[in-house]
């Protein structure tokens, strides 16, 4: 019984999440600048420790998007931005990155990795 009701939670669940993915991807976006907002307000009020493990976390989830929003790849003669993947014009792809991928797929995870390496 107990493995069916988890079993219809995940695809009750599931499907939410798939229906209200816009709405939810839109709240994402407005609560992140107020999370940032208050982490300053409430930042100098908390101990040293606390502190040191908000900004490690706040630094990797800055990283993260930032790795995000680089995601470039051309497929089927269209440009797409993987970000939760949407198609994007030529022009909207970085000048670099265009003029690396003109008429082959090409590699650019060492970049990546540096550019992680940096912002970490």
């Amino acid at each position: 019984m107990i493995p069916f009701l988890v079993g219809l939670g995940l695809v009750i669940g599931g499907t939410l999440l798939v229906k209200y993915w816009k709405n939810i991807v839109d709240w994402l976006k407005d609560f992140i600048p107020k999370l940032k907002m208050a982490w300053k307000r409430v930042r100098p009020m908390l101990p040293y420790a606390a502190i040191i493990v908000g900004d490690k976390l706040w630094e990797a989830g800055s990283a993260l998007v930032a790795v995000m929003h680089r995601l470039y790849y051309k497929e089927n003669g269209e440009w797409i931005e993987q970000t939760t993947t949407r198609k994007v014009e030529e022009s909207e792809v970085p000048a670099h990155i265009r003029d690396r991928l003109k008429n082959e797929e090409t590699n650019i995870t060492h970049e990546i990795e540096e550019e992680l390496e940096l912002t970490v």
